[in-house]
């Protein structure tokens, strides 16, 4: 025989379960922490300069000091396309996660519907954990690229050379 205890315990049990239920699908789910930054750098590129750019790549850490040379590939492919999307006049962009002493940092370039291609440098603290707003400095890159120094993988720009 069911008794009316374990009826109202059991039925108790199945609505605290579907209220958690419904309560967590209506949160948003967690975002990867390492993603969140990324999104801020893009978030702030897209205010400054009002573009809405396409992906040509995200390039975490190495995992290892000295990178392996499909990192440098990588990020080969990656300038490269950043390029080729400004010779065609279309807004694109990539990011290259760095080491960071004490905060969040990371480089890339970025380009906009006028064919201009700039380096962005962003630091997610700049006071080195004092709680200062992450900066993000533009710079024009006249030809970026890949070096490869010392066993480390570098993005680097040449700066626009003034002819006048």
């Amino acid at each position: 025989m069911f008794s009316l205890n374990r009826f109202c315990a059991t039925t108790t049990a199945l609505v605290v379960f579907a209220s958690a239920v419904s309560l967590s699908a209506q949160e948003p789910p967690a975002l990867n922490p390492s993603l969140r930054p990324v999104d801020g750098v893009l978030a702030r590129l897209k205010a400054r300069l009002d573009v809405d750019p396409i992906e040509c790549g995200r390039h975490p850490i190495p995992e290892r000091a000295t990178p392996p040379d499909n990192y440098a590939h990588a990020l080969t492919t990656s300038v490269r396309c950043v390029t080729d999307a400004a010779a065609q006049r279309r807004p694109s962009w990539m990011l290259v996660q760095q080491r960071g002493i004490d905060s969040w940092v990371a480089t890339g370039l970025v380009s906009d519907a006028a064919g201009v291609v700039r380096q962005f440098n962003y630091d997610g603290d700049p006071s080195g954990g004092g709680g200062a707003p992450p900066t993000l400095s533009i710079r024009p890159c006249a030809t970026p690229m890949v070096t490869r120094r010392n066993g480390d993988v570098r993005l680097e720009c040449s700066p626009p050379t003034d002819v006048r």
